[in-house]
């Protein structure tokens, strides 16, 4: 499965790289710090999920193109605590866990492809897996992010990159009971996300 998502990936880059004229391929190592999100499960006790604020650190390796378009791999991962609460109480740690982002970035230029300075719009689409440590077995959820940043080339080849963006990771669907004024209630099925900022600061390569 996962020889099958990397081939997908590949010909889908070098699909954008045939259509959309590319020019360059671009590596980025980076680092820098993603905020801790947190979900509840609800039963007979209300439990709380949280992780800490940890370190990030990870690469991409994309096309950019003569226009204002880019695409992008990206694999993004963070050394994390997970904590649980019930409600009113303290908290518990739990365990250690890496939260690793797989994800298609799809990078809008705000100036053309070439240009030095460059600002940008991102959109991600991909998965989060949760890996606990040690030998638990992991999770993987459907997640997505947007966010931007900016490009600055000092050499044609050589650059630095700054970038924020946010990130939802859904966790589940549960029902929901709404009644409204008139007293006729309803089931709704309500979609729980965990929500994490990224801030990170990384070297860029062009080849």
């Amino acid at each position: 499965m996962k020889k099958a998502k990397i081939l997908f990936v590949v010909i889908l880059m070098a699909f954008v790289s045939k259509t959309a004229g590319a020019t360059q391929f671009e590596f980025m190592t980076f680092a820098g710090l993603r905020t801790g999100g947190h979900f509840s499960v609800t039963g007979e006790d209300f439990v709380r999920f949280s992780f800490d604020d940890g370190l990030t650190y990870g690469l991409t390796f994309g096309i950019v193109t003569r226009s204002h378009f880019q695409v992008e791999f990206m694999w993004s991962r963070e050394d994390s605590l997970l904590r649980a609460s019930l409600l009113g109480g303290a908290g518990l740690e739990l365990f250690d866990v890496h939260v690793d982002q797989y994800h298609l970035n799809f990078v809008i230029l705000l100036k053309n492809g070439m240009s030095r300075v460059q600002p940008y719009i991102l959109i991600g689409l991909g998965a989060t897996y949760f890996d606990p440590k040690p030998n638990i077995s992991g999770e993987t959820r459907f997640s997505w992010s947007l966010g931007g940043g900016i490009k600055v080339m000092f050499h044609d080849m050589v650059g630095l990159r700054f970038q924020a963006k946010w990130t939802p990771t859904y966790i589940n669907t549960s029902d929901y009971i709404f009644c409204d004024y008139w007293g006729w209630c309803y089931v709704i099925p309500l979609n729980q996300y965990m929500n994490q900022g990224e801030f990170i600061g990384g070297l860029v390569f062009r080849f």
